[in-house]
């Protein structure tokens, strides 16, 4: 497996944006079932946001 330091900040964003959209899209269904409250489900997801959100900020030196 690869060292974490080798990634760029680009590729962590688009990896955390990827983890958001599979969230938007699981986590109404565990809902559902019972498995996830609305609450855990927003707070997560404003998480994985921020983390994208982060590095995005940091990715910006990296495209120009």
């Amino acid at each position: 497996m690869a060292q974490p330091s080798v990634f760029t900040a680009q590729e962590k964003a688009k990896e955390a944006r990827r983890e958001v959209s599979m969230r938007c899209a699981v986590y109404p269904k565990w809902i559902a079932a019972g498995r996830m409250k609305q609450v855990d489900a927003d707070r997560r997801i404003a998480i994985m946001t921020a983390i994208a959100v982060d590095y995005e900020r940091r990715a910006q030196p990296e495209l120009l």
